[in-house]
């Protein structure tokens, strides 16, 4: 198990003994976020409020990618279909995309809100699909797929929640376009997408 904390480390537990087997320093900063990489188990991907992902082996304790994104990172996850490339949700209401092949590559820097972004998730059915929420209590979608003249994916359609702030979310790993998240009173929102005719004709879906 691993854990990120407020005293700028990520931590790698033994669940068998209740001890920490890793510690790795990733900064002078609080680290938020963290996750296990989709294709390399000994790789820990982090964000910190300083708003750099970085990216770190715990076989060696050496970082192998930073990346600053501009502002506190709120969320960030790895495309399911394509996971050498990272996506983060920012507290400024951006977005931002980087490409880790040949280095570190910025995809593109949207802003999506005048308010913090909680959350990125990327549909493991549908390529391209991006949803976020966030503190504006909306749900949206954009096309990674297609860029518009701004060189930025293009966005598609929104759907509002009516629940105060959204936090968190994710698509469903059994059914195609389904999004959940959270919010603020204390339900859990459920948007299904299988009837958006925006969503439908994006991406090409019968």
């Amino acid at each position: 198990m691993a854990s990120s904390s407020d005293d700028h480390t990520v931590k790698v537990w033994d669940l068998s003994s209740a001890t920490c087997a890793f510690s790795h320093n990733v900064g002078e900063s609080i680290v938020d976020t963290i996750r296990w990489d989709n294709s390399t188990d000994s790789v820990l991907i982090s964000g910190s409020d300083d708003g750099y992902l970085r990216i770190s082996d715990i076989r060696d304790s050496k970082e192998i990618a930073a990346h600053k994104c501009g502002m506190k990172i709120e969320s960030f996850c790895q495309d399911p279909l394509n996971p050498q490339q990272i996506h983060a949700s920012l507290e400024n209401g951006h977005i931002f995309g980087i490409d880790l092949r040949s280095g570190v590559k910025t995809l593109y820097d949207l802003s999506v809100s005048n308010k913090p972004v909680t959350n990125v998730a990327l549909s493991p059915h549908v390529k391209g699909l991006i949803c976020t929420s966030g503190f504006d209590g909306t749900m949206n979608v954009y096309n990674h797929n297609d860029y518009g003249e701004n060189g930025k994916p293009k966005f598609v359609t929104r759907e509002f929640a009516n629940q105060g702030n959204l936090f968190g979310g994710q698509f469903s790993g059994d059914t195609q376009l389904l999004y959940t998240c959270g919010s603020s009173k204390g339900e859990v929102v459920i948007w299904t997408m299988e009837d958006n005719k925006p969503v439908k004709e994006a991406f090409g879906l019968k």
